[in-house]
């Protein structure tokens, strides 16, 4: 599960974000509509719903860090019953393809995350998933698939993880090269305080990229 930290990280900081500016953007946004629709009662249905998929989402993750799996799936599952129209049942399915892959029933875990990756908001979150699916399409013996998925252009702000993953994905088809170029992409974006920089450079050496990279991905000499 080393490989979820950095995400666990993003996930964590659009939690907070969320936290503190979340409710007032779904006000914003759901009170334009509302004056559109006519429908104040519809603004407040709006508003409870992701409230009390809030208060869900908070059992589920006390669950999980109580050693609870099937309380915490139960919490998940309800959340993207009932509240799939709300940023946690994102969240919702990513916990819950995370317990599942804990679990070793990686077939579960595609499922939330192929969820996730169809219907999650926002795209941040989504990025994570795409991310994650393709980890388990890698695991799986599926690693030309997990190419396909990632696709050619990383977003921003998730160059590092796509770039490595993919250099992975290119070392496991055996197509060296490419897997080379991968990981120094990944290296020339990383800073040099970065904590995973030895890691990317552990995989170049590997595949015997020589030295580090230089800020234009080409290795210094």
């Amino acid at each position: 599960m080393e490989a979820y930290q950095t995400e666990d990280q993003q996930v964590e900081s659009l939690k907070q974000w969320w936290a503190k500016n979340g409710r007032s953007t779904i006000v914003a946004l759901i009170a334009g509509l509302g004056i559109i629709l006519g429908g104040r009662a519809w603004i407040e249905n709006k508003d409870s719903q992701s409230d009390a998929a809030s208060i869900l989402y908070q059992a589920m993750l006390t669950a999980m860090r109580d050693g609870k799996p099937d309380a915490a799936l139960e919490q998940g599952a309800r959340i993207l019953g009932q509240y799939d129209n709300t940023p946690y049942a994102t969240l919702a399915a990513l916990a819950s393809a995370k317990v599942k892959m804990e679990q070793g029933d990686s077939t579960a875990a595609r499922t939330h995350l192929q969820w996730a990756l169809d219907h999650g908001k926002p795209q941040e979150m989504v990025n994570i998933a795409r991310l994650r699916l393709a980890r388990v399409l890698m695991d799986s013996g599926e690693a030309q698939q997990a190419l396909t998925l990632l696709g050619s252009e990383p977003p921003t702000g998730f160059v590092v993880a796509y770039k490595e993953l993919e250099g992975d994905l290119y070392r496991a088809l055996g197509q060296i090269d490419n897997a080379r170029s991968a990981y120094r992409s990944a290296l020339a974006a990383l800073t040099p305080q970065a904590r995973n920089r030895a890691d990317v450079q552990m995989k170049l050496d590997d595949v015997g990229g020589g030295g580090d990279a230089a800020p234009d991905g080409q290795p210094r000499t």
